[in-house]
């Protein structure tokens, strides 16, 4: 079994009012932030015989359940 994290967030140019609204209430609280991305983050545990193995299959699970690939894009990490 190997751990690897998904974390899914909106392509560049796609419009996030999660990110905006978050953005918004840290300026309200005084916060200075130059702009806020809202995203995902998937913690899987993958029964596969390498890293290699399960980061691929990683890759197809974000590609077919967890990401939008129209809308949206996401990155890999393989904890072994």
């Amino acid at each position: 079994m190997i751990g690897v994290t998904v974390v899914v967030r909106g392509k560049d140019g796609i419009l996030d009012p999660q990110g905006g609204s978050i953005e918004r209430s840290l300026t309200t609280l005084g916060y200075t932030v130059g702009g806020v991305r809202a995203g995902k983050v998937f913690d899987l545990v993958i029964d596969a015989p390498d890293a290699t193995t399960a980061e691929a299959t990683a890759r197809e699970i974000a590609e077919r359940v967890l990401a939008n690939p129209l809308m949206e894009r996401y990155d890999v990490t393989v904890h072994a």
